[in-house]
């Protein structure tokens, strides 16, 4: 009676593990199948990507501004430097300078604006690198971005 009952335990452990592994099978799969895609590499890949509100600066944000900031100083007129680059609650800003003259740069929150970093970059004229009223606002977009900002520092 005994053996019988210590066979009987033993196939209820054995069933209870096999049960308990296809349970952590079950929420690793579960899991993997949460995880957020992987972020992007490449700046025109964030065209698609949807940015997540929190109450913190995200990992995905903060790749994003590393890929703006390093595009825009590749877009910046021959012989203009950035001078100041802000990264703040999912917005991004800057100075431009060239010859003395400044001109500052943002884009809009990227969580409620999307793609309006590509298309829609307010620039405008400053006195300095601590100018952020400016003079009159003007748009552009990426792909125009150094025609524009020459234009200003002209």
């Amino acid at each position: 009676m005994k053996e019988r009952r210590k066979l009987k335990d033993r196939r209820v452990k054995e069933r209870r593990a096999v049960i308990s592994g296809e349970r952590r099978r079950f929420a690793e799969r579960r899991i993997k199948e949460r995880r957020a895609p992987e972020i992007p590499k490449t700046l025109k890949e964030f065209k698609t990507w949807n940015f997540k509100g929190t109450i913190t600066v995200t990992e995905d944000f903060k790749a994003f501004a590393k890929l703006f900031f390093k595009e825009i100083k590749n877009k910046l007129p021959e012989g203009a430097k950035l001078i100041a680059q802000h990264t703040c609650h999912y917005f991004l800003s800057g100075f431009i300078t060239k010859n003395g003259k400044y001109v500052y740069f943002s884009i809009s929150d990227v969580r409620l604006w999307r793609n309006e970093w590509w298309t829609n970059i307010l620039i405008r004229r400053a006195k300095n690198e601590k100018d952020y009223t400016g003079e009159k606002n003007y748009y552009t977009t990426l792909d125009e971005f150094t025609e524009s900002v020459e234009k200003l520092l002209s």
